[in-house]
């Protein structure tokens, strides 16, 4: 009898720690799960689209094919919105990506809305960081870094004007790193008129350094632009001719991708003057309107 009861007890502590391991096996699993699912609502979805984290494939499955397609950046047109989707060129071994993902992989969405939406309407939340636009001193940009997004909102009006799902904070690890050599900020190299040319090309040598020195192999790389202004009398007419000299110089001299020298016809000047830029990528060239104390700036055209 004796014996028989140590062979009952001997028989239910297996079955006893049996019964514990599954169960903490299971207790473990719904802990990941409500994990995972604490940092997947850090990222704010787009119709169950996920910047950094939703394929081109899962997209066109939930959506069907874009309105228009223009490689990696496709636009979906709605009765209420426009929506604008970006897909990563591939990891940061590619040129130009800034985000570590496989290619066709969302990087951001633009919402566009085509009906009047009230920011009072979205009832944001007041402790939002706000960021007054650089360019458009009446929008201000409510942005949640935390789940990504972004509104930018007219001031004046209260209209929501754009709406950009962008990665969450919680993925930003998978941010490619930035070269030492970005430029981060306009530089003005030089301005010159009527000069001789072996002072113009020492001029240019030095531009088409900079140039070089702000040229990224993983990452965009800056542009130059040739601001182009006429005398105000107009007996200057070689102001065109002037500005692909130079262009030409720094291509055939100095190897300068053509595709990263832009030449601009920016207005008059008492005298004919070339000023050189050198823009990060991405961002406009300097406003003309702030260059003309006398005249209206008009944008001409591009001759390059």
């Amino acid at each position: 009898m004796l014996n028989l009861m140590i062979g009952a007890r001997i028989g239910i502590r297996p079955f006893t720690m049996l019964v514990f391991r599954n169960y903490l096996i299971k207790l473990i699993g719904c802990l990941v799960v409500l994990m995972m699912g604490q940092c997947f609502t850090h990222a704010k979805p787009w119709r169950g689209i996920v910047p950094l984290h939703t394929t081109r494939v899962a997209v066109e499955q939930q959506l069907g094919p874009p309105s228009m397609d223009h490689g990696d950046t496709v636009v979906y047109e709605y009765q209420d919105e426009r929506a604008s989707i970006e897909y990563s060129k591939g990891p940061c071994s590619v040129e130009f990506s800034p985000w570590n993902v496989p290619r066709d992989t969302v990087i951001s969405i633009w919402i566009t809305p085509k009906s009047y939406l009230k920011a009072a309407d979205l009832k944001l939340d007041k402790n939002l960081k706000k960021v007054r636009d650089e360019h458009r001193p009446q929008v201000i940009h409510y942005i949640n870094e935390e789940e990504g997004i972004e509104y930018s909102v007219s001031e004046e009006s209260g209209l929501v004007g754009l709406i950009k799902y962008l990665p969450a904070a919680a993925d930003q690890a998978l941010r490619c790193p930035k070269p030492p050599n970005l430029l981060s900020e306009t530089i003005g190299v030089a301005q010159y008129s009527n000069i001789t040319l072996a002072a113009e090309r020492r001029i240019l040598n030095r531009f088409a350094q900079l140039i070089i020195r702000y040229t990224s192999i993983n990452y965009a790389s800056s542009q130059a632009y040739i601001f182009v202004y006429d005398d105000e009398d107009g007996r200057s007419r070689d102001s065109s001719m002037r500005a692909e000299r130079a262009k030409t110089y720094l291509i055939n001299t100095h190897r300068i991708n053509p595709n990263r020298i832009t030449i601009l016809k920016a207005g008059y000047r008492k005298k004919l003057t070339i000023k050189l830029y050198l823009v990060p990528p991405g961002a406009a060239p300097p406003h003309l309107g702030s260059l003309f104390p006398k005249h209206n700036a008009n944008l001409c055209g591009t001759l390059a």
